[in-house]
């Protein structure tokens, strides 16, 4: 008797997550300001890492302040075309990671 096995697939919402994590971490050192410390395919429910403020008062850059982050990216931006918000980008997500923080 043979068993169907399947191997475990990457989902889109892989790829997405690892290209919002990419473009995060480029636009947050483009001016060596701050230092990126993301975690790809991490399976931790309330962060995806952090990120350091760093000081200018010296060249080796000394971290000032660290922020816990949570990444989402999505293929699914809705564009406002009317009222206050007009010009701007709505997304919805799950809000669990903003309870955990106002525990924090």
């Amino acid at each position: 008797m043979t068993k169907n096995i399947k191997m475990a697939q990457h989902s889109n919402t892989s790829f997405i997550e690892k290209e919002a994590i990419r473009i995060l971490s480029s636009f947050i050192e483009e001016k060596r300001m701050a230092k990126t410390f993301f975690n790809e395919n991490d399976k931790t429910p309330n962060y995806d890492g952090f990120f350091e403020i760093l000081s200018t008062k010296h060249l080796g850059k000394i971290p000032k302040k660290q922020f816990i982050v949570q990444i989402k990216g999505t293929e699914n931006l809705k564009y406002i075309l009317t009222g206050v918000n007009k010009g701007k980008y709505k997304y919805l997500l799950d809000t669990k990671f903003l309870y955990y923080v106002k525990e924090k």
